[in-house]
């Protein structure tokens, strides 16, 4: 293929990789031989990329990964421009810190997926792990950007999100968009949503027990109606102080 590089996974390693190095941008330009020279992470040590992956093409804006790589982190870690594409499923902290450009996981994306993510976009095509696009401790979430997952996704999605979209095609876990101050999260349902929640909009489209949905510290404000779509509306989570996030649960 033209204009990509392909890197196809030789064995599933015993250890994680952290291939954080191995970014379009980094390897602007680079032929097949150059990038296998590349340093990579592999537990303590730093070794070859060429160690790991049969490498062919050269870098002229994108990246297809391919294989099994459940143990290989941090693809697209702080990506800035270009284009990823696994085929497969990726390991933990697909996007993260991601500032520009576009990532697609053709499987399933591990834990941390596009947390402090930036600015581009990330398109899991099947299920997310825990804190996608969420934040470590005592930090931010997402602040900019989308995150599209097309399965489900496990617990504190978007957890202290405070801009850019997240989009789940269907469940999501417990506490979806807990302690968010900003952004917009779209999912099906899930439980304990919004919890700690300041500002912000979280849009379910098939919730149905608001008792488990919901945390107490919600209100409920009426009904709107936004695209011709009715929306019963609860503003929250009163247990913050000066919270002014809303929920608009589709009225089925």
């Amino acid at each position: 293929m033209q204009n990509v590089c392909v890197l196809r996974l030789k064995d599933k390693p015993d250890l994680c990789i952290e291939v954080d190095a191995l970014l379009p941008e980094k390897l602007s330009g680079m032929n097949a031989r150059e990038i296998e020279n590349v340093k990579i992470q592999y537990g303590k040590l730093l070794v070859d990329a060429g160690e790991f992956f049969d490498i062919e093409g050269k870098v002229n804006g994108t990246l297809v990964f391919e294989g099994d790589l459940t143990r290989v982190k941090r693809i697209g870690f702080g990506m800035r421009e270009g284009e990823i594409i696994v085929k497969g499923n990726a390991g933990m902290y697909v996007g993260a810190f991601m500032r520009g450009g576009r990532i697609v996981i053709e499987g399933n994306a591990g834990r941390f997926a596009a947390i402090g993510m930036i600015g581009g976009e990330v398109v899991v095509k099947g299920d997310c792990g825990d804190y996608a696009g969420a934040a470590y401790r005592g930090s931010t979430g997402m602040a900019g950007g989308r995150l599209i997952i097309e399965g489900r996704c496990g617990d504190e999605a978007g957890a202290n999100m405070c801009g850019g979209e997240l989009i789940v095609g269907r469940e999501a876990g417990a506490f979806l968009g807990a302690g968010m101050t900003g952004g917009v999260i779209r999912a099906k349902t899930g439980r304990r949503v919004g919890a700690g929640m300041i500002n912000g909009q979280i849009f379910l489209d098939e919730a149905k027990d608001i008792d488990e949905v919901l945390p107490p510290g919600f209100i409920y404000e009426g009904e709107e109606e936004i695209n011709g779509v009715k929306y019963a509306v609860f503003t929250g989570d009163k247990a913050e102080k000066k919270s002014n996030g809303k929920i608009f649960i589709k009225i089925l």
